[in-house]
């Protein structure tokens, strides 16, 4: 199992680094990473001068951790222009993170920019990306299945599986209503599991709708712990 999306004291969580992996140990995890916000106007989060600090601390326990549980080191940037500064962003430093997570691409509702806006950033990225949480059903409503797999597939870009409810539709996670895209997927688009954790050491393990829909799309091979992460 993997919990790949949590937030800590470092922008707007309230557990601390360890505390999260502490949650993921206890509950029998493979793989944890923290993914504080980055360089948004949206919330609190991690400065452009405080990036170094905060990779150099979780790779330090990961380090401690080392035999027990994977520790990886991600941030989650928000894709709309009014809150990020996508031309100002330290791509140097941030290649030496695991990963990063786009929030809101194309979500209009948010003001993200369309996937094809963002894909020079993501070229400019040394690191694995993913998209976070993102409703696929509707913010690719009109656009060809088949296409969007291509197009991820081909810009290495993976999808996360969010369980948390604050990421859902009527009580079902985003992922639950892009089902097709998923099928389409598999094999091609690699796929984390995350919980956008942020208050309870719960919140962290919160993942089991996830793994039965990866089990149920046949999507086991396509985890990013077993492309990216052994």
């Amino acid at each position: 199992m993997m919990s790949l999306h949590n937030h800590t004291t470092y922008s707007d969580g309230k557990l601390t680094p360890v505390e999260v992996v502490e949650a993921a140990l206890a509950a029998g995890m493979g793989h944890v990473a923290i993914t504080d916000h980055f360089a948004t106007q949206k919330v609190r989060s991690v400065r452009q001068d405080e990036l170094g600090q905060y990779v150099a601390s979780i790779k330090e326990i990961a380090s401690r951790y080392t035999g027990k549980i994977r520790v990886l080191a991600g941030v989650e940037i928000d894709a709309s222009p009014k809150r990020t500064d996508f031309e100002t962003l330290p791509y140097e430093q941030l290649g030496k993170l695991d990963f990063v997570l786009l929030e809101y691409v194309q979500d209009q509702l948010w003001g993200g920019m369309d996937l094809w806006e963002i894909l020079p950033y993501r070229r400019r990225l040394a690191c694995h990306v993913g998209l976070a949480h993102n409703d696929i059903g509707k913010n690719f409503r009109d656009t060809n299945s088949a296409s969007l797999v291509n197009l991820l597939e081909s810009h290495e870009i993976f999808v996360e599986l969010c369980s948390s409810l604050r990421n859902s539709k009527f009580g079902k996670p985003y992922y639950r209503y892009a089902e097709q895209f998923f099928r389409n997927a598999g094999g091609r688009v690699a796929v984390s599991i995350g919980t956008d954790a942020h208050h309870e050491p719960a919140e962290v393990c919160d993942v089991a709708d996830a793994v039965s829909f990866v089990k149920e799309m046949g999507l086991e091979n396509s985890l990013v712990t077993q492309r990216y992460w052994k």
